[in-house]
């Protein structure tokens, strides 16, 4: 089945290669495109702990995207009203509301370091038990932020050179809590926003963004969870039997990670 699945794999990135000024990011092109590679990379089972897919379970995969297709192809035929509207809003309104959220989020973010102690990526305290009730909730608060301070810079520009001090502020909150889904979020978000609001992403630049998805889970793994987990790479290697050279075992993560989504849907 690998051998269908990477054929399948490949002619779509074939379609999406000729194909001109095609939205990448749009949902019925991205999804396809997730889906297959993912799933093409879980059934390299590369872990020894990873059950044989059945082909019932891959033509499973395959009906989950056909129907998806079809639902956006449905989608399609609705008359949508036509063209994109800017929102407007005053200069000095989107200044002050980012400012009061930003002061909010490190007021709050400061609570927890007063209620905690020093954050995750500093005291090695597991990640998911470093929370407040109330004020860890106007922390979460920073995705809204960012999204926020991104529609500014592709629209308006009124914070001027103070983005740059809002976006690294969330930024090193966000590495601070070694929250790496957040950082995530956020290269998505911007990514989004490009691809929305500028020029369209290209299959490159995919590539690049997963690169850096996977140099970001092999570097906070390195830096801050190998020490807050107890737990090495070659540790993980062994535990899930992965079968890999030593020198990647760096890989075991973020594959671990990919593939046993699969798992979970087959035993599911």
């Amino acid at each position: 089945m690998a051998i269908v699945v990477g054929s399948t794999l490949i002619v779509y990135l074939i379609i999406l290669k000729i194909q001109k000024d095609i939205n990448l990011l749009a949902p019925k092109t991205l999804f396809p495109l997730i889906i297959l590679s993912t799933y093409f990379l879980a059934i390299l089972q590369l872990s020894g702990l990873q059950h044989e897919y059945p082909a019932w379970f891959t033509f499973l995969i395959f009906g989950i995207i056909g129907v998806f297709l079809i639902g956006a192809q449905f989608a399609n035929i609705i008359h949508w009203t036509k063209g994109s509207k800017n929102i407007g809003y005053d200069s000095l309104t989107i200044k002050i509301l980012s400012f009061i959220m930003l002061m909010s989020i490190l007021g709050a973010f400061l609570g927890e370091i007063i209620v905690l102690g020093l954050p995750p990526a500093i005291s090695g305290t597991l990640r998911n038990q470093y929370f407040v009730s109330g004020i860890g909730s106007i922390v979460a608060l920073q995705s809204s932020f960012w999204g926020m301070i991104i529609y500014d810079r592709y629209h308006q520009r009124n914070l001027g050179k103070l983005f740059w001090v809002y976006a690294m502020t969330i930024v090193v909150i966000a590495i601070l809590l070694s929250n790496k889904y957040q950082i995530i979020y956020m290269g998505l978000i911007l990514l989004m926003a490009h691809n929305s609001f500028r020029n369209r992403i290209k299959v490159k630049t995919l590539v690049i963004f997963t690169g850096l998805v996977i140099f970001l889970f092999i570097g906070l793994f390195e830096l801050i969870y190998q020490n807050m987990y107890n737990i090495t790479f070659d540790k993980i290697a062994t535990i899930y039997q992965m079968k890999l050279p030593e020198s990647l075992n760096v890989l075991a993560q973020p594959y671990l990670y990919v593939a046993f989504n699969y798992e979970n849907l087959l035993i599911f």
